[in-house]
């Protein structure tokens, strides 16, 4: 199995597996994504960078799993009272994974922590700091993921914590309602 960015022709897949991901949400039917890699393939931009969209695919390039990731929009929002240049900045540090879906059928084979590395090494090569994800509220079993990978969730019930980044000291509590943030560290 490899990763690779997301092609033009993976439209379909994306929607496919976004749908997984997705599921019993209101965003499950969304084909935004799909509509923006139709168009645009794996990178485009969005309000403080970039998006990409990675693939896993299968030995015949059949696509098994993606993650999709966007620096922090809402958080960089939260800090407008520090300027337009340190909100780019900030933006430059940290990637927020949106999405990772798998296959069913390509589960605990390695292919989500494959997307994941590849995410984090692309990041860390841009001079990326941190890597965020959130998981609805609820979903245990994700953050034991994660955990296992790295990642930091707050303890119990809290919802807040705190990172530096470039000399700010941000609180992950503002990317989304309804979701806990983690966080890996990347240097």
């Amino acid at each position: 199995m490899k990763v690779r960015l997301a092609r033009t022709s993976d439209s379909e897949a994306v929607v496919r597996l976004g749908s997984l991901a997705l599921a019993g949400t209101a965003l499950a039917t969304d084909g935004d994504l799909g509509a923006m890699v139709g168009e645009s393939g794996g990178r485009f931009d969005v309000p403080f960078g970039r998006a990409y969209v990675l693939m896993a695919v299968q030995p015949d390039d059949a696509p098994c799993g993606m993650l999709y990731m966007t620096p922090p929009v809402r958080l960089v929002e939260d800090y407008a009272h520090l300027g337009p240049q340190k909100q780019r900045e900030l933006a430059g540090k940290l990637a927020l994974i949106e999405l990772l879906a798998v296959d069913p059928e390509f589960r605990e084979s390695g292919t989500g922590s494959a997307l994941l590395a590849h995410a984090a090494a692309g990041l860390a090569n841009r001079g990326g700091r941190a890597l965020l994800t959130k998981v609805r509220d609820g979903g245990h079993s994700v953050i034991s993921w994660y955990k296992r990978r790295g990642f930091l969730f707050p303890e119990g019930q809290e919802r807040f914590m705190a990172i530096r980044v470039s000399g700010v000291l941000l609180g992950t509590d503002a990317v989304e309602e309804g979701f806990r943030v983690g966080v890996k560290k990347l240097q």
